[in-house]
């Protein structure tokens, strides 16, 4: 692999996926997760990721997605040993966002835009004062947008620095929601990093936040064709 960013996206509720197939890609762990789901929906929806997470991993390793073995950090990071890259994941609904690249830590945050309105008191602990009264003050519309780009924003440097997005400190996130500056914040190890934030555009129906430990990477998006059907 190069220094490319390589961000794979996947819609599980349009594909044809054999789900004999894809649950045959999960550990015993996995399945277990998988039937602890009451709606039939949300189960397929994890099959699907999980296996085509093991998919994408196994394209880009060379090995075999069901001798893929995952672990998680303190915060619920999934990370693979011994691999010469790094991923992340995220997802929203039934759409699955999975980035990789080399020579840099990776966080990525999707999130379906809901047409309810938005209280942007859920973002009040994550945004210093002033970032917080200019969110409020928007129009509901410029609101909605920025609520999104905001929370995409906090989630993904949280998930590329291995922590919860409590422990990422309001006073880092205190500029406009277009403030993309970078970051100098230790992750999960303590180990200090600068991280890079960029709005991604993914699906006009999401919006997506890309943080890397490396400035200047170019980014390639595509589309998932999963080898889960007949």
């Amino acid at each position: 692999m190069d220094s490319t960013v390589t961000l794979w996206t996947l819609n599980i509720d349009a594909s044809p996926i054999d789900w004999k197939l894809a649950a045959s890609l999960l550990d015993a762990d996995e399945r277990q997760r998988a039937q602890r789901f009451v709606f039939d929906r949300d189960r397929r929806r994890f099959i699907g990721r999980r296996a085509a997470l093991r998919q994408i991993i196994a394209h880009h390793a060379g090995t075999a997605a069901n001798d893929i073995e995952f672990r998680y950090g303190p915060y619920g990071r999934p990370s693979v040993a011994g691999l010469p890259f790094d991923f992340n994941l995220s997802h929203s609904h039934g759409f699955l966002l999975v980035a990789v690249a080399c020579e840099t830590r990776i966080g990525v945050d999707v999130e379906r835009r809901q047409d309810e309105a938005i209280d942007p008191a859920v973002l009040q602990p994550y945004l210093a004062p002033a970032a917080f009264r200019q969110l409020c003050a928007e129009s509901p519309q410029r609101r909605q947008q920025a609520f999104y780009a905001w929370w995409t924003r906090i989630e993904a440097l949280a998930k590329a620095r291995g922590t919860g997005i409590a422990v990422t400190p309001a006073t880092q996130l205190d500029g406009s929601a277009d403030d993309l500056l970078a970051r100098a914040l230790p992750d999960a190890e303590g180990q200090l990093h600068t991280w890079y934030p960029r709005p991604l555009e993914v699906s006009p129906l999401h919006a997506a936040t890309l943080v890397l430990s490396a400035p200047g990477r170019a980014v390639h998006i595509k589309t998932w064709s999963p080898a889960l059907s007949h």
